[in-house]
């Protein structure tokens, strides 16, 4: 493969094209309009790698705790979405239940758990493992100084397919 495509499904996801070398040729948040997510500048993300040797990764999605409907029905579409335009471009995708690709990337990195729980916190594993992975790597918001979670496990996930040579 030349490129990893990783996904970060969500409103507030993010688009990572890695290279075969691991460097980050472009990234991208979600592209969004009124009504979510914006069909014609996801599409254009995706035109120039049609025919490239590449794997587009994204979460398997299941059942989400404690997420409304709304929420769930949103996530479906956007997977849909993708399912979509990669089948339209002919770029070849795989989807990766979360555990999976975590397990592989959360290596070496100390359990990190949510605030008075047992649960994992997998977004401050990822920004972990983020870190030890690409240093000079920052994704900082405009005005801000947090990291898009998105474009983090975006990463991740390209680098997971890279590893695993998808």
């Amino acid at each position: 493969m030349k490129y990893y495509i990783g996904i970060d499904i969500g409103l507030q996801g993010g688009i990572v094209i890695l290279e075969k070398d691991g460097t980050i040729k472009e990234f991208h948040n979600m592209p969004k309009d009124k009504s979510g997510i914006d069909i014609i500048e996801l599409d254009k993300i995706f035109w120039e790698y049609e025919g490239s040797p590449c794997m587009v990764i994204f979460e398997k999605l299941g059942p989400i705790f404690g997420s409304s409907k709304k929420t769930a029905w949103s996530m479906g579409v956007q997977v849909g979405l993708i399912k979509t335009i990669c089948s339209i471009r002919s770029l070849p995708y795989t989807e990766v239940q979360a555990k999976v690709w975590q397990k592989e990337m959360f290596q070496g990195i100390p359990a990190i758990t949510k605030a008075g729980k047992s649960s994992l916190d997998t977004k401050a594993m990822a920004l972990e493992a983020f870190k030890r992975l690409y240093p000079k790597i920052d994704f900082k918001r405009p005005k801000a100084d947090k990291q898009y979670d998105g474009l983090i496990d975006a990463l991740l996930m390209a680098d997971y397919g890279k590893r695993k040579n998808l």
